[in-house]
């Protein structure tokens, strides 16, 4: 190591030995911290006074020779340049293992004579320079003679330097007393470089960079050693020919230096450093200065030793790798211990559960009695902040460490959770054993909802029958409060597996008092169900304002995912897509930050709903794969139905029917169709029968949908509007009777703020009606979906409005057609806030002639479709597409469909309307 910044140091030893020329000899306590160069300094020393023909006797302390009488002084018999008798009477400490037995009957006196003597003889023809490096361990014997000498030295050539580190124990304490109080005694100190010195010290390294050298210097604190060492890894790094050869270390030298530095100095000292080591960067100051007054010694004073060496700056390491190659010196026992240590300590100080918890995963098992509430208290918050893999890592250590079955159990029950929110297959397979618990009574009704919820998932429902089962003999005691997950999951099961409550209609009967409102603010769980309520049962709910005021005071977590999709959904079916489609986003994003895999699959999903309920048939469908992509179809179980009914409608709606085939042959659950997600499944499929022109078996699909409806008291337009669906298909068979029928009755069952739902089948009903009575009726249709978001379906109403009015007693009504696609798209552009290009950009007085029906089909045919594709796409006969056809070609003056215009080009959305 370069010295550096030590004129000061060596100019006064050098003088010092100057005048002991005059038989004026001097003693030099030289103190530093670890690294700081003291033992360089007197190498210094050493070669300078050799050159000056002075004679050089060196010694060297050492913690490990501590306890070996006369070690140290020994070895200044043995570095004498001059040559000594063997009948010397300090032969014997030439002969290691020898002095102590020789001498420890006759003490140090006799030694330190001799040995001033022999001194004092070869200082009487040259100076004499005695250097003795660490003297903090000199052995008892040693240090004495030392003190004899010291005492003499102004009576001879001899200058005597002592080097020091500070704040260490000297093994006599009085020694340092004894030396400073002599007239001839000196201080001087070597401690860390300033940032001039580290300048100069990089030079030695050719590194010239001002920046890179100040970074160095902060790191090192200015320890000479640690800089050094940086400073080598440094150039190794920027070394072509050593960089590949050290990629695996690039720290390499830094981490020798750092232990080197440390070894250096006390047991004590190094145990600190290690406990400081253990301690997470985010603790508090004020956990750590708690932490080390609680040590069984004094901790504090050795920050300021590690301070001085360069590798803390206040509570903590100046340098990450310093402090990680601390921790990794120490075994694997000793950092568990200092880990359950660091836990203890922040208990009893009274820290975070999450704090404590970091250390208590890295302690040894088994854990004390308190450490598993902690880890509970732990894992619920990592569960609750959107945090499943850290809930399950500290959940997995409390349930392995309970030690009572109600403890275990209630471990157990959270470990699922947070499981199901990475790997439902993976907490599906703990469901059997938490049955058993529930069974004799180990587990909250809290815990039980969540698992009949898991249950239900994966279609179990004789085993839910089981669980409900012991719902009224839960221990009471274990429950605090009034518990309104019974509440939540009554409505639930109502909604979701009314099949359940087929056989026993009591079973999820709930005895307790009206909900408060309180109880209801309180409660995410509760409003998501009065929102379910409201639409199942038509309550005059303010549905749109309860979603919002759900989704603006709850955070996505754990406990509220289900609540917020619920509000999602709710704003979906309240044709609010608009306000859907901005917390569905929020919530992605959120999700996705999270990285919550079945999260973000369900919010794909509802995605997916939301852009097929605007009519963005591509964009559902992209949405809708995503979905089924993130989580596997085990990982969805019964709740697979529903994505697979947003694929097949959006596959289908864009004519890709291929697609929507291979999904439908996947095999699905039978414990299915027991359920609503199979309701979603047969809706999807119908509607895929009917555009593949197979309308009897669209028929049956939409009659077991109904029928299942109807059976468990889901019979809701707001669901599903399945005798919609069912008027479809019959007007595909030309029955027009049974689709009047079935449209009244959804009519008479939609209540006035459902637009969407009203003007679909408004639309549908026109088409039942003669000519001269369906005007009012599409007018009223198109004036509803006018404030909704439906594009497809308000551009086939405008089409309806537009074919009737043009075939009707339009003189009579003196009303133009409306260029539908075109002011559509006009009306979400502005919806949406965007200014790009119509879809469609109508040629003055040739496009604008053509009926909308004529429009779509013409836009068919010079994509390239053929008349019996066409036919297939828009739900029309083959001889209707050739009839438009004609009549388009005659407007627009073209001879077949190579000749129609470029400009007709229409979205998919609004070629499947």
């Amino acid at each position: 190591m370069a010295l550096v910044q030590r004129d000061e140091q060596l100019g006064l030893i050098e003088r010092l030995i100057q005048d002991s020329g005059t038989d004026r000899g001097s003693l030099v306590l030289v103190n530093g911290p670890a690294g700081c160069g003291v033992t360089t300094l007197l190498q210094e020393v050493a070669t300078r006074v050799a050159a000056a023909g002075a004679i050089v006797l060196r010694t060297f302390g050492s913690e490990s020779e501590r306890d070996l009488p006369f070690e140290l002084v020994a070895q200044l018999w043995t570095s004498a340049e001059t040559g000594h008798p063997e009948n010397s009477d300090l032969h014997c400490l030439s002969t290691s293992g020898h002095a102590s037995s020789q001498y420890e009957t006759t003490g140090y006196a006799t030694v330190a004579r001799r040995l001033w003597n022999w001194i004092s003889g070869l200082a009487a023809h040259r100076t004499i320079v005695i250097l003795v490096d660490d003297v903090q361990y000199a052995d008892e014997q040693s240090a004495q003679c030392l003190s004899f000498l010291a005492r003499r030295l102004s009576r001879a050539r001899v200058v005597m330097v002592l080097g020091n580190q500070p704040h260490l124990r000297i093994a006599h304490p009085r020694l340092s007393t004894e030396l400073l109080s002599l007239p001839n005694c000196h201080r001087t100190r070597v401690g860390p470089l300033n940032i001039s010195g580290a300048v100069q010290l990089a030079a030695t390294f050719d590194i010239v960079d001002d920046e890179i050298t100040e970074q160095l210097w902060s790191r090192s604190g200015g320890n000479p050693l640690l800089l050094t060492a940086l400073l080598e890894d440094h150039k190794r790094a920027r070394n072509s020919t050593t960089r590949a050869m050290f990629a695996t270390n690039p720290n390499e030298a830094f981490a020798d230096a750092v232990l080197t530095c440390l070894y250096r100095c006390e047991q004590q000292v190094i145990d600190t450093a290690r406990l400081l080591a253990t301690v997470g960067a985010d603790m508090p100051s004020h956990l750590i200065e708690s932490l080390l007054r609680s040590e069984a010694s004094p901790a504090i004073p050795n920050l300021s030793v590690l301070d001085q060496t360069g590798l803390l700056y206040g509570f903590r390491f100046r340098d990450p790798v310093a402090k990680a190659t601390v921790l990794h010196a120490v075994s694997t026992e000793q950092r568990a211990e200092l880990h359950l240590r660091v836990a203890e300590c922040l208990h009893d100080s009274g820290a975070t559960c999450d704090v404590v918890a970091k250390h208590l995963l890295l302690a040894d098992s088994p854990l004390p009695a308190w450490a598993v509430p902690i880890l509970h208290e732990a894992g619920v918050q990592e569960l609750d902040s959107g945090r499943p893999e850290e809930a399950v890592t500290v959940l997995t250590v409390a349930h392995r460490e309970s030690t009572h079955e109600r403890q275990g159990a209630m471990m157990l029950a959270l470990l699922a959770d947070a499981e199901w929110q990475i790997d439902p297959p993976t907490a599906m397979r703990r469901l059997t054993e938490l049955v058993d618990l529930a069974a004799n009574g180990h587990l909250r009704r809290q815990e039980l909802a969540r698992i009949v919820g898991r249950l239900l998932w994966c279609g179990r429902y004789a085993d839910t029958q089981r669980l409900l089962s012991y719902w009224d003999t839960c221990p009471k005691h274990l429950d605090e409060g009034r518990n309104l997950e019974h509440h939540v999951l009554e409505m639930w099961v109502k909604y979701t597996y009314p099949v359940l409550l087929e056989a026993d209609p009591s079973l999820l009967a709930c005895d307790d008092a009206q909900i408060t409102s309180a109880e209801i603010t309180a409660s995410p769980g509760v409003q998501a169900a009065l929102l379910t309520s409201a639409l199942l049962y038509g309550d005059d709910a303010d549905l749109v304002g309860g979603a919002e005021r759900l989704l603006e005071n709850w955070d996505l977590r754990s406990s509220t995912f289900s609540p917020l999709s619920t509000a999602l959904s709710t704003l979906i079916q309240a044709d609010r897509t608009d306000l859907a489609r901005v917390w569905c986003d929020r919530l992605l994003a959120r999700a996705s930050e999270l990285g919550v895999t079945t999260w973000i699959a369900a919010l794909h999903n509802i995605s997916a709903e939301i852009s097929l309920s605007e009519g963005d048939f591509a964009g559902a469908l992209k949405s809708a794969s995503a979905a089924l992509e993130r989580l596997p179809a085990l990982g969805w179980g019964v709740t697979i139905g529903r994505p697979m009914a947003t694929f097949v409608l959006a596959a289908t709606a864009l004519g890709e029917y291929e697609q929507a085939a291979d999904l439908l042959r996947q095999p699905v659950p039978d414990v299915m169709f027991q359920c609503r997600y199979g309701l979603y499944y047969w809706h999807a499929r119908g509607h895929y029968y009917l555009a593949r022109d197979r309308p009897q078996l669209a028929i049956d699909d939409f009659r077991a949908c109904g029928d299942r409806m109807v059976r468990w008291r889901l019979d809701s337009p707001q669901v599903l509007p399945w005798r919609a669906d069912l008027a479809r298909a019959y007007l595909r068979m030309g029955e027009h009777a049974e689709a009047e029928k079935f449209l009244e009755e959804q009519l008479a069952m939609t209540a006035p703020r459902f637009r969407g739902l009203r003007g679909i089948a408004l639309r549908l009903l026109a088409t039942t009606r003669t000519r001269s009575d369906r005007l009012p009726i599409i007018e009223e249709a198109v004036a509803l979906l006018r404030q909704t978001r439906v594009r497809h379906e308000l551009s086939a109403a405008i089409s309806q409005l537009n074919d009737t009015r043009r075939l009707g007693p339009v003189a009579q009504t003196g009303q133009a057609p409306l260029h539908t696609l075109v002011e559509i798209e006009t009306s979400t552009r502005q919806m949406q806030g965007t200014a790009s290009a119509p879809v469609i950009q109508p040629q003055a007085g040739r496009l604008d002639t053509l009926s909308q029906a004529e429009l779509r089909v013409a836009a068919l045919a010079a994509r390239g479709h053929t008349n019996h594709h066409i036919a297939r796409r828009l739900f029309i006969t083959v001889s209707t597409v050739e009839q438009h056809l004609t009549h388009a070609y005659r407007k627009l003056g073209v001879r077949g469909r190579r000749d129609l215009p470029k400009q007709l080009r229409l979205s998919r959305a609004d070629l499947a309307g």
